[in-house]
């Protein structure tokens, strides 16, 4: 068996060898580096009869050069997302195989493969761990085996923990203010926030955040942070409050008799909500804090003049201060 590289089987031969050997394991021929030859045949017998070229022709490509290096363009749900699935999508020689790799070198296990046209789209499937960063890299395979240097990084974040959040200042227990304010922040900075007052329902809202008129009584607020990529914490933060507008009633128990002799004076009050503190004047002193009872020794003779007022836990105060006048006499 003779080889040749035209139709006509004519010239020097490229390669020879025995019917046998042509038929397994084939006749070696040399070709140079991205070429595409065409070759043909004739057989000559034991006798030295040569039969004509062969009509049937074999054209062999000989491909030496690797792809262009691919590149991951983006990845669906873009990242950062919540997916622990996510496609990545990216561009690499037509008809060429993608593979993914999380080495820097593109070694190793293979992350996810597919042709040229899938990576384009729908995208290559990854699977990645919760709340991890993970980097991938990409080659590109033609035909003929020939891969192409490892692509540039393409990083995804997989974000499935929700924000936490946390009220910073606003009243807790008892307030006279029916309209009062809350700030509220996130460990997430890029976090926004859903409020609610009582059994409302959640409804956006921004830090600070005031609330409308509210009427006596107990309330709670509550308000919960949600992430960009859409994780809601869900163990809302909240408040619970009590408004209280209404000034106590402050009574005197026990006084001094209007006129008396005694240079010591005490004085018991109480005021009409429980928890209530009291500030005490006696004369032109200062307005000072007291407990009842509260008493005076060493007194002057003359007119005394002695004023209490309550003040509950809310902040409210009476109003009318209870007061009680009386006179030493020398």
């Amino acid at each position: 068996m003779r080889l040749y590289t035209n139709s006509s089987c004519s010239g020097s031969p490229v390669a020879s060898g025995s019917a046998a050997t042509f038929a397994s394991p084939g006749i070696v021929v040399s070709v140079a580096d991205n070429s595409t030859t065409t070759f043909y045949a004739t057989a000559t017998n034991a006798e030295g009869n040569t039969s004509a070229c062969s009509t049937d022709s074999i054209t062999y490509t000989e491909d030496s050069t690797a792809p262009a290096t691919p590149s991951i363009d983006s990845s669906s749900p873009a990242s950062p997302a919540n997916d622990n699935n996510p496609e990545l999508k990216g561009t690499a020689e037509a008809g060429a195989t993608a593979k993914l790799y999380t080495s820097a070198d593109c070694s190793g296990s293979v992350a996810a493969t597919g042709s040229a046209a899938d990576f384009a789209s729908p995208g290559l499937t990854v699977t990645v761990a919760d709340d991890t960063t993970t980097t991938f890299r990409a080659t590109a395979t033609d035909a003929a085996g020939n891969a192409s240097p490892c692509s540039a990084a393409f990083t995804y974040v997989e974000d499935s923990t929700a924000p936490d959040t946390t009220i910073d200042s606003g009243p807790s227990g008892a307030t006279n203010d029916s309209t009062p304010t809350f700030a509220f922040s996130s460990g997430e900075s890029s976090a926004s926030f859903e409020c609610k007052l009582d059994g409302g329902s959640f409804a956006s809202c921004s830090s600070p955040s005031t609330t409308g008129a509210l009427t006596d009584g107990a309330h709670t607020f509550s308000v919960r942070a949600t992430d960009q990529i859409g994780n809601t914490d869900a163990s809302p933060a909240s408040r619970t409050f009590t408004v209280d507008t209404q000034a106590p009633q402050t009574k005197l128990l026990k006084h001094p008799p209007k006129a008396t002799t005694s240079r010591t004076a005490t004085f018991k009050f109480k005021s009409s909500e429980p928890g209530s503190t009291f500030k005490c004047k006696l004369d032109r002193k200062p307005v000072k804090p007291c407990t009842s009872p509260k008493r005076y020794r060493r007194l002057k003779p003359g007119k005394h003049v002695f004023k209490v007022r309550a003040t509950d836990s809310a902040g409210n105060a009476d109003r009318t201060a209870a007061k009680w006048s009386w006179t030493i006499k020398a």
